[in-house]
């Protein structure tokens, strides 16, 4: 919770938290208000079905996200699980700037790492490629170099870097039996 307040003092949208407190001494709970807005993993990928937006469209989300991401790192935030899942986001269509807002901010904290940075990339393009294709990652990536103001050659070593990070993440994930299971407000019984 308390990320969470701080986040929104720096200028970065979260959930006004409503209460908080414990269950049987261990286990913490946040109630926090309900934004009636989809994730971007909704609009940009195939998990729910068919992707929400239009090609051209979700380019444009895409790139948005990434220069959002550079404006979080920018202001000194790194997200503890930044994934598509944990950004929802208002979209006010091609000609609008879309609004974001962080979920599952508690891991959050203050760096200006480049190695804490390059994680929080890797975990943001660790949506599989059956639902978020190789190209539509790196334009989220170009997103992200553009708002860094990084020259192309610095933006084709960000994308080889994150492409490698994301490659042994991947092996690593399938050695050990494969993902998580993630909470899906989508999930059926």
């Amino acid at each position: 919770m308390d990320q969470s307040i701080r986040m929104n003092e720096s200028g970065f949208a979260t959930p006004t938290s409503r209460c908080h407190g414990w269950i049987r001494g261990s286990i913490e709970y946040v109630a926090t208000d309900a934004i009636q807005h989809p994730t971007v993993n909704d609009l940009a990928t195939h998990e729910g079905g068919a992707i929400a937006l239009g090609t051209r469209e979700r380019w444009q989300l895409l790139n948005q996200v990434g220069a959002e991401i550079a404006r979080l790192h920018t202001a000194g935030w790194i997200h503890g699980d930044l994934r598509l899942g944990n950004i929802l986001c208002e979209w006010h269509g091609p000609d609008g700037a879309p609004k974001f807002w962080y979920l599952d901010n508690e891991g959050n904290r203050r760096s200006r790492r480049t190695s804490d940075r390059m994680r929080n990339l890797v975990q943001l393009l660790m949506t599989p490629r059956s639902l978020l294709s190789r190209f539509d990652q790196y334009r989220l990536l170009q997103g992200y170099a553009k708002a860094q103001k990084m020259s192309r050659e610095q933006s084709r070593a960000l994308a080889r870097a994150v492409e490698h990070a994301r490659a042994r993440r991947w092996k690593r994930r399938r050695a050990r039996g494969g993902p998580k299971a993630r909470y899906s407000s989508q999930a059926s019984d």
